[in-house]
C-alpha cells in the first residue's frame, strides 16, 4: 500500500513539475501585447448577423 501511495504522488509530481515547465514556457514564447502592434484593433465595432 505505501508503494501505490509513494508511485501516485511521484506521478502527481512529476505531471505538476511538467505543466508548470509548459506553461512557463508558454508565457516566454506566447507575448500577448505584441498582438496589436501586429494586428491592430478596429476602430469600429462590427455586428455579427
Amino acid at each position: 500500500m505505501g508503494l501505490l501511495i509513494v508511485t501516485v504522488i511521484g506521478f502527481m509530481i512529476v505531471f505538476g513539475m511538467a505543466a508548470m515547465f509548459m506553461i512557463h514556457y508558454m508565457n516566454d514564447s506566447l507575448v500577448s501585447h505584441d498582438s496589436e502592434t501586429i494586428d491592430p484593433k478596429p476602430d469600429v465595432l462590427t455586428e455579427r448577423s
